[in-house]
């Protein structure tokens, strides 16, 4: 008999099978588990209407009642420190008490690739995959700040395009001769380029990075063949 469930991840995947265990009939419990201290939420939202400040927070997924009336034991910003396979048990960071299950299913998405070259650590360097990295850019994205994207990907051409609107001066940094190349292609890829130049922003291909400069915060970006840029604030998207 199946009488425990946990669900490690609380964002789409976990609470969309949370969702369809109740439909089906499933009557145990579910324990949903997050590193996150949130309810699940829309995270494409992050890149536009929340860092511009058009939505306060990210629109929840399911009604905040949900979780109640569904039965959902809900642990956000729990981070699991161990699977304990042997004793079907999974431990928390925390140091709460451990939960029991009979069936584990592991839905914790991914986390940004980070860069590891000189000057990653230095403040005014992000990233951005949740909702607080949203915020945190949010608060220091001031008009008239430079701002350097490293990665044409759909997020940094989603936020150079809120960052330009905001009243910054922006550039993305793609290392690819393209724009978007792996998801639109390139003509795609060259006609989103040519509307965000339109919009007045920098876009440099070929480029790889270096590394970063400044005295406890970013103060330039430095490439392979030795261009520098000024930046006040980077945003590093180069994946998952």
């Amino acid at each position: 008999m199946i009488s425990s469930i946990v669900i490690i991840g609380a964002g789409l995947v976990g609470i969309t099978a949370a969702r369809t265990l109740r439909s089906e009939g499933y009557d145990g419990r579910i324990h949903l588990i997050g590193d996150e201290p949130v309810q699940a939420y829309d995270r494409p939202s992050l890149s536009k209407a929340v860092l511009s400040g058009k939505e306060e927070l990210p629109t929840s997924l399911v009604d905040p009642s949900w979780y109640e009336t569904a039965r959902i034991d809900t642990h956000l910003g729990k981070p699991i420190s161990e699977i304990d396979i042997k004793s079907a048990t999974v431990r928390f960071q925390s140091g709460d008490v451990p939960i029991t299950y009979d069936r584990l299913l592991i839905a914790t998405g991914s986390r940004s690739r980070y860069m590891s070259v000189e000057g990653s650590e230095l403040d005014g360097v992000f990233y951005l995959r949740g909702c607080a990295e949203s915020l945190a850019l949010r608060e220091v994205m001031h008009p008239g700040k430079s701002l350097v994207i490293v990665g044409g990907g759909l997020i940094g051409c989603e936020v150079a395009t809120t960052a330009r609107a905001a009243g910054l001066d922006v550039t993305i940094l793609e290392a690819a001769d393209e724009l978007l190349l792996r998801v639109l292609g390139r003509e795609a890829g060259a006609w989103c380029r040519s509307q965000l130049e339109g919009l007045g922003i920098n876009v440099k291909l070929n480029s790889q990075v270096s590394h970063f400069e400044g005295d406890g915060s970013v103060a330039a970006v430095v490439c392979a063949d030795g261009c520098s840029l000024s930046s006040d604030l980077v945003l590093v998207s180069i994946g998952a």
